[in-house]
């Protein structure tokens, strides 16, 4: 298992991470079992709530480093294959994962932050495992 100070720097391609150019670099984070990760599950060409919530998430995703978070935005258009097909009730969708285990799992309703700040729940049961998808990535 990778040491967390040998990882290269999450921002060194861009500002936010994409699982298709970036699956290795987010697979040896995701080695490390106390990255925390989130993902949140949007689809920006047609959702104006995603639209609304995706500035807040780029401020807080360039943040995340320094907390020892990996946050990941999954367009449900760009980022299809990843998602197996699944498509959430409603959007933008927030998704947590700790050591692997999926600990939040919330439709985004009003502010990011104030969804970040609620106790942890699971709204949607279907949710695939995106942290094992996102972790496998080096093995494709």
């Amino acid at each position: 298992m990778p040491d967390r100070t040998s990882l290269a720097p999450l921002n060194q391609t861009a500002p936010q991470l994409d699982p298709w150019r970036d699956g290795p670099l987010i697979a040896q984070h995701l080695a490390n079992p106390s990255t925390r990760l989130f993902i949140v599950l949007g689809a920006e060409a047609w959702c104006q709530k995603c639209r609304q919530v995706r500035p807040a998430f780029n401020t807080w995703a360039k943040q995340a480093e320094s907390r020892g978070e990996l946050c990941l935005w999954l367009d449900l258009e760009d980022h299809a294959e990843l998602l197996g097909g699944y498509i959430p009730d409603d959007l933008p969708l927030l998704l947590e994962y700790a050591a692997g285990q999926l600990l939040r799992s919330v439709v985004v309703r009003e502010a990011l932050a104030s969804t970040l700040t609620a106790p942890p729940r699971i709204d949607c049961q279907a949710v695939p495992d995106l942290h094992a998808v996102l972790r496998n990535l080096s093995l494709v």
